[in-house]
C-alpha cells in the first residue's frame, strides 16, 4: 500500500494509542483466487505483534502464513492523534 511520506507515521507510542482507542479493522487477504475482507477487533502487545480473534468456518481463518494481508483500520473525523 502506498503512504505518502507526510502521512507515514512511524511513532510506536503513536500507533499503539491509535490500535488502541480503534480496534475494529479490515483484515483483506485473498482465498481461492478472490479478494476477502473481515471485520475484525484488533489489539497490538508490547511484542508490537497484532492480535486478533476469526470464526473457524470464516475462510480467512485459513490464510497462509506467508501470504501477505492488509489490516485497514480507521477512526470517525473526531479522531486525536493523540
Amino acid at each position: 500500500m502506498y503512504i505518502p511520506q507526510s502521512f507515514k507515521i512511524e511513532d510506536e507510542v503513536i500507533i499503539e494509542t491509535f490500535i488502541k482507542n480503534n480496534p475494529f479493522a479490515i483484515l483483506t487477504s485473498t482465498h481461492n483466487g478472490k479478494i476477502i475482507a473481515t471485520h475484525l477487533p484488533i489489539s497490538r502487545l508490547k511484542d508490537g505483534k497484532l492480535y486478533g480473534h476469526i470464526a473457524k468456518a470464516n475462510p480467512q481463518s485459513q490464510i497462509n502464513p506467508k501470504e501477505e494481508v492488509c489490516l485497514i483500520f480507521s477512526c470517525s473525523i473526531s479522531c486525536k492523534w493523540l
